[in-house]
């Protein structure tokens, strides 16, 4: 929901401003899990085009660290031999078939906003 809420703030001069203080608010009142990729994504896009360059790097580097911390677990999970987080679910669809996520689009986009900074 809050991915929606900053689609509105693309009109706004203080795009990037607003957006950050939006992302705050929300952090505070339903925790952390508020602040996705997406989200991240947009509040830096939104303050870029405000020329707050630095919460767009403040956003850039919270993903940075993230994916870093995702790399981290999923080594230590292969160095260890845990089980794979999807190995005790019930498969909904055929076996045969494949789920795909979404992240090379989101990595794409990401690296598009890279290249703007």
């Amino acid at each position: 929901t809050l991915f929606l809420t900053l689609a509105s703030l693309r009109s706004c001069k203080r795009c990037g401003t607003l957006a950050m203080k939006c992302l705050k608010v929300f952090r505070t009142r339903w925790g952390p899990r508020t602040e996705s990729s997406v989200v991240r994504r947009r509040i830096a896009t939104l303050s870029i085009k405000e020329g707050r360059l630095d919460i767009a790097a403040v956003m850039l580097e919270s993903e940075r660290t993230l994916y870093l911390q995702k790399q981290l677990w999923r080594t230590q999970r292969d160095i260890t031999g845990g089980p794979s987080p999807r190995a005790f679910t019930r498969l909904l669809r055929r076996p045969t078939g494949k789920i795909f996520h979404g992240r090379g689009a989101e990595n794409r986009k990401w690296q598009g906003l890279k290249r703007k900074l």
